[in-house]
């Protein structure tokens, strides 16, 4: 009951009263490997940047960490256990009221370890789940971009030997088989510029687009 009462009064008071200041919240945090994550990226994103890390100040999120560790794993525990003994020294065996407060921060504590498993289950599932999309992505803008260069060079080449490239060219002008993506003309500017686009119809969202000049001493030129 003093677990329920507490954490239902606490997150009432602070999400509809509004009566104590937000960064309270960090000394009650369930979560500090989300916490002890955070700051080490900020470090790892400094010394990437060239700029020299910070390392764990004294913070509210910092103080937080061993906040927790003080409760969770030496205060809850010391009262229980204090209580136990006073308790048994007792001839009717009753309970002292600081057994009970190191009883509620003990139950907190193990419903820590599920709730955590749970959190970095989904934290990193999330964020593997977005880097292997983000992967697959790039691999496949990469891909696209290849086939256009390879589509770009055949038209330079139909235009240097064939003279080919005027209003009516076409990409199926150049006989190129087994394309994985659609290619189309966007536009033709005389036989010095062909502008050529590559898409996806599975990946609408990626494209490019390319120039190419037969004549100039760069011949292809990707282009956003």
């Amino acid at each position: 009951m003093i677990v329920v009462l507490v954490t239902v009064g606490f997150s009432f008071i602070q999400d509809d009263w509004k009566l104590i200041p937000n960064e309270i919240n960090y000394l009650f945090n369930i979560h500090p490997s989300t916490l002890i994550i955070s700051l080490a990226t900020i470090d790892a994103i400094d010394v990437f940047s060239g700029e020299r890390a910070k390392g764990f100040s004294i913070t509210w999120r910092a103080a937080s960490i061993y906040f927790n560790v003080l409760i969770y794993l030496m205060l809850g525990p010391y009262l229980f256990f204090k209580g136990f003994k006073k308790a048994k020294s007792n001839q009717d065996n009753a309970k002292p009221w600081y057994w009970y407060i190191g009883g509620a921060i003990c139950i907190g504590s193990f419903m820590i370890i599920p709730v955590e498993i749970r959190h970095l289950h989904s934290y990193y599932s999330e964020v593997y789940n977005s880097n292997m999309e983000n992967v697959d992505k790039s691999r496949e803008s990469d891909l696209m971009r290849t086939e256009l260069a390879e589509v770009g060079f055949a038209a330079a080449q139909h235009e240097i030997l064939e003279d080919g490239v005027n209003e009516s060219f076409e990409i199926e002008d150049l006989n190129l088989h087994d394309l994985k993506y659609d290619h189309s003309v966007v536009s033709i500017e005389s036989d010095t510029l062909l502008v050529i686009s590559v898409s996806n119809p599975e990946q609408p969202d990626l494209g490019h687009v390319m120039e190419v000049r037969p004549y100039s001493e760069s011949v292809l030129r990707i282009r956003n």
